[in-house]
């Protein structure tokens, strides 16, 4: 009986060991280089109202981020809407802007994720990383929300680097041009007072 539990003892051995090689190929094979995990939050700008994506999932399956209209049960604006389809890692050089090639697949994340880490595919090095907010099917209608701007840290290979939760905003309130120079009520540059040089503000005496 000694031999039989013996030998049970050296096979569950064997599994383990086994089961731990196969874990580490297969942490191998999702590549050599280092990894990023990033969050994200939606801020509406015009309310400060703040949205958890996972909340906030299309009902279409998409994986976007949708706040409709009048939704106030959702915490929505009454007279606008927005969406959010995707987000993507950028990894660019910090001196020069210039973005590092990383393929979609491995920095591409549905916005109702909320979350994410990157295979280890970022080459090592300090770079500036940031999140775009966009349509991957519609790149050219713009960024459906804006973000801060990037942050440098250091990726190292076999190792993740954590980045803080990222705000995306939507709905940025309208910036309004200043008014020029010689407007038509002659204020100032700045919208202040009008010029008033040479303006007699002496009292007359009483009568």
């Amino acid at each position: 009986m000694k031999g039989y539990h013996a030998d049970r003892v050296m096979t569950r051995r064997l599994s383990l060991a086994a089961l731990l090689l196969l874990a580490l190929q297969t942490g191998c094979s999702d590549g050599n280089q280092g990894a990023v995990s990033v969050r994200w939050r939606i801020t509406d700008l015009s309310t400060g109202v703040s949205y958890d994506p996972l909340d906030r999932g299309a009902s279409d399956g998409s994986g976007a981020c949708v706040c409709q209209a009048g939704d106030r049960a959702a915490g929505c604006a009454a007279s606008y809407g927005w969406v959010v389809h995707a987000v993507r890692l950028i990894v660019a050089d910090p001196e020069s802007g210039a973005p590092v090639a990383v393929a979609d697949p491995y920095v591409l994340f549905a916005c109702k994720s909320r979350e994410a880490t990157t295979p280890f595919h970022i080459p090592p090095g300090s770079w500036a990383l940031s999140l775009r907010a966009y349509n991957p099917a519609a790149p050219q209608a713009g960024d459906e929300g804006t973000t801060p701007a990037p942050v440098v840290r250091d990726v190292r290979a076999a190792s993740i680097t954590k980045l803080d939760v990222i705000q995306i905003g939507v709905h940025r309130p309208p910036v309004f041009p200043p008014v020029p120079d010689g407007g038509a009520d002659g204020g100032a540059a700045d919208g202040g007072s009008p010029d008033l040089a040479g303006a007699d503000f002496s009292v007359p005496n009483p009568p």
